[in-house]
C-alpha cells in the first residue's frame, strides 16, 4: 500500500510554511541482563527504547494481510462506527485490520474510540505493525507511540538547526543557533539566507518545544533516505543540548516525505529511530515561522506516495 496518508499533514505544514499545496495520494545492543522495562510515559504505547524488530514481530506485521483482510471482512458501504461489531476480533492481525478498515474511511475525521483501541492494541502488542498499509498515515499523530528519550525529560538548554534546500526555486541555506534556551534564549542565524530575528513573547515556549517533542521514535534496520516528491529537497540536521549535558543530534536524511522535511531520525547507541510522528517536524515549523526565516518553495512537486512498510520492514539485498 502507497502511504498517500502522510501526506493531509504535510500539506497543512507547507502551507503553514509557505509551501504549495499540491494533491497527492500519500539497540540490537545485546546485554547479559537487560533491566526491567521502564513504564511508558505520557500515555505512550511503549517505553523508550523499543528494541529492533525481531525476525518474528516482522513477520507477523507483514504476513497479515491488512488491507485484503479489510475488504473482505468490512463491506465498502459500512459506516465507519458500524466496523467494530461486524466481524469478530481475536488477534493482533484482526486488530491491525480494524483499525486499517477505520483509517481508509475517516479521511481527516479524527478516529472512534473503538478503532483508536484496535490500533493501540495492534501497535502495543507487535510495534512493527505500526508501519503497516495504511496504519501510518491513517494515525499519524494520533497516539504516542514511543516515550521520549531519557534526555528529553530535562531542560533544552541550546540548540543547532541547519536547513538546506534545492528544487526548482530558489536555493535555501542557513543554520541557527540557539543560546540558553531554558532561561533568556538568544538567537543568531548565519549562511547565505541568514536575516535578523526578533524575539517574540512566545519564542522561549517555542524553542522549549524542540526539547519536549521527541516521543513515537520507532526502531528502523538503517537510516532512511525516503524521497518520493519532486522539486521538494529540504535537508536538516538538528542538535539539542539538555541541562544534563547530553546531546541528541537529529536528521532527516534529505527525506520528503513530510513537505517541510522528514520524517526526523536520530541515532543511539548504533540503532537508527525514526519518528512516526509529526511532533519534531511541527516544532521546527513553529519555531521557523515565528522566526520568519525563510524555506524553499517547490514550483513543481509532484508526490507518488511511499511504501515505507517495505523500505523499513523487508530486508534489504546487499
Amino acid at each position: 500500500m502507497r502511504l498517500t496518508s502522510w501526506f493531509p499533514f504535510a500539506l497543512v505544514l507547507s502551507a503553514a510554511c509557505g509551501h504549495p499545496a499540491v494533491p497527492s495520494h500519500v539497540v540490537s545492543n545485546t546485554q547479559p541482563q537487560p533491566p526491567p522495562a521502564a513504564r511508558p510515559t505520557n500515555g505512550a504505547l511503549h517505553a523508550w527504547p523499543v528494541a529492533p524488530f525481531s525476525p518474528s514481530q516482522i513477520a507477523e506485521a507483514t504476513g497479515c494481510q491488512v488491507e485484503k483482510l479489510a475488504t473482505a471482512r468490512y463491506a465498502k458501504g459500512l459506516a465507519v462506527d458500524a466496523l467494530p461489531g461486524a466481524f469478530a476480533v481475536h488477534g493482533t492481525c484482526d486488530q491491525a485490520v480494524l483499525a486499517a478498515a477505520c483509517a481508509v474511511r475517516l479521511e481527516d475525521a479524527a478516529p472512534p474510540a473503538a478503532c483508536l483501541d484496535a490500533y493501540r492494541a495492534a501497535v502495543q502488542a507487535n510495534p512493527a505493525f505500526a508501519f503497516v498499509s495504511v496504519l501510518p498515515g491513517g494515525y499519524f499523530g494520533k497516539v504516542p507511540l514511543v516515550a521520549a528519550p531519557p534526555a528529553a525529560g530535562h531542560a533544552l538548554v541550546s540548540a543547532a538547526l541547519d536547513y538546506q534546500w534545492g528544487g526548482l526555486g530558489t536555493p535555501v541555506a542557513w543554520q541557527l543557533a540557539i543560546r540558553d534556551a531554558a532561561t533568556s534564549p538568544a538567537v543568531s542565524v548565519t549562511g547565505p539566507n541568514a536575516k535578523a530575528t526578533k524575539s517574540t513573547p512566545d519564542l522561549r515556549d517555542k524553542i522549549a518545544a524542540l526539547g519536549t517533542s521527541l516521543d513515537s521514535f520507532l526502531p528502523i534496520p538503517e537510516p532512511l533516505h525516503a524521497v518520493d516528491c519532486t522539486d521538494n529537497y529540504p535537508k536538516w540536521t538538528a542538535t539539542l543540548e539538555f541541562d544534563d549535558r547530553e546531546k541528541l543530534e537529529l536528521t532527516t536524511h534529505d527525506s520528503n516525505l513530510l513537505g517541510i522535511g522528514g520524517p526526523w531520525q536520530i541515532t543511539i547507541d548504533g540503532v537508527t529511530y525514526l519518528q512516526l510522528a509529526p511532533g519534531f517536524a511541527h516544532a521546527v515549523a513553529q519555531l521557523v515561522s515565528a522566526l520568519d526565516l525563510p524555506l524553499g518553495e517547490p514550483a513543481g512537486q509532484m508526490c507518488r506516495g511511499y511504501d515505507i512498510a517495505s523500505a523499513v520492514l523487508v530486508p534489504r539485498t546487499k
